[in-house]
């Protein structure tokens, strides 16, 4: 068995400690009206920054994104970083555009998109290429109604036109992937995989099931000395079973409660979203290890906020359009 690293098990202390403090700080976001606006600009602005610096170190393109062959480790952060930091600003501009719903918003839903996709290819990042296309996806397909959509004929004819758009693209996408770099990463699998240090962290487990190997002592089990990539897999070797269920009930509880006010206020676009988020940032850290991130924390618990505001909101008809 490997010995214990205290710097490790100090540096995630660090972390876990940060992100606490980032999910008060996200909560009082949340549930204090329009606060939340602070974060979604602060992602905007940090992703167009991080854009301006790879396009100024040659690492950025519009033309030619798909086949740019850039190393990795060239970028200013971990190129997966990029991609992180993509999702959370996605879903910060579908908010402001359901929100506030005029021309700058509806452009930016257009156009940031498109950056965070040849971000995507040119970082390599198969994760934020997935979660671009999901999120953009539904949103336009389900979220995304016209509130002068009141004739049936109307929302058949806008569906089938969002669709039609969503396919011709969707090839488009497809001949450039595949002649892209990034198809590479998707077919080729090995030793240091997402799929293998998540099985690693699983059977780690199974062998400590009830305290797990201790805080930021994976890497010191695998010879690729990484983490898991994968919050469940993660919590569970480190922390054990307790840890373990409390990551699935922190992290599970608002997926449920959003899918129960959904239920309730079907046509509800802000609920739509909540859900859209909380089912995303679930699959997402199948990808990484996000509980051990503050900005990531600070986002999650804002939502918790924003859907808790918004359930006693719609839970005082008077006040219905306080719910926006």
């Amino acid at each position: 068995m490997p010995g214990i690293s205290v710097d490790a098990f100090l540096t995630d202390f660090r972390k876990l400690v940060a992100s606490l403090m980032a999910a008060f700080v996200g909560l009082i976001f949340g549930l204090r009206k329009n606060n939340e606006n602070f974060v979604y600009i602060g992602f905007l602005v940090s992703i167009i920054v991080l854009i301006l610096i790879a396009y100024s170190r040659g690492n950025f393109a519009l033309l030619g994104f798909s086949s740019m062959k850039v190393q990795r480790d060239r970028f200013f952060f971990n190129a997966n970083y990029y991609s992180y930091i993509s999702y959370f600003a996605n879903i910060s501009i579908l908010y402001l555009h359901l929100r506030y719903k005029n021309k700058l918003t509806f452009i930016l839903t257009l156009v940031l998109p498109f950056l965070f996709l040849a971000l995507a290819f040119i970082t390599q990042s198969r994760s934020g290429l997935l979660f671009v296309l999901l999120v953009n996806t539904f949103f336009w397909l389900f979220i995304n109604k016209s509130t002068n959509a009141q004739n049936s004929l109307f929302k058949i004819v806008r569906f089938i036109g969002v669709l039609a758009v969503g396919i011709f693209l969707a090839i488009q996408l497809n001949n450039v992937y595949q002649k892209s770099n990034i198809a590479q990463r998707f077919s080729s699998s090995g030793d240091d995989s997402r799929a293998y240090l998540a099985r690693q962290g699983i059977e780690l487990f199974i062998e400590h099931p009830l305290l797990g190997i201790g805080l930021g002592q994976f890497p010191m089990f695998n010879r690729s000395k990484q983490f898991t990539h994968n919050s469940y897999a993660e919590a569970l070797s480190e922390h054990g079973i307790i840890g373990g269920i409390i990551l699935l009930v922190l992290f599970f509880f608002p997926f449920f409660k959003g899918y129960s006010l959904l239920r309730k206020f079907p046509k509800n676009p802000f609920l739509k979203l909540h859900l859209l988020f909380f089912i995303t940032f679930l699959l997402y850290n199948n990808f990484f290890v996000f509980y051990k991130v503050p900005y990531a924390m600070l986002y999650f618990f804002m939502f918790i906020g924003l859907q808790y505001r918004l359930a006693l909101l719609l839970s005082k008809p008077s006040k219905a359009n306080a719910a926006k």
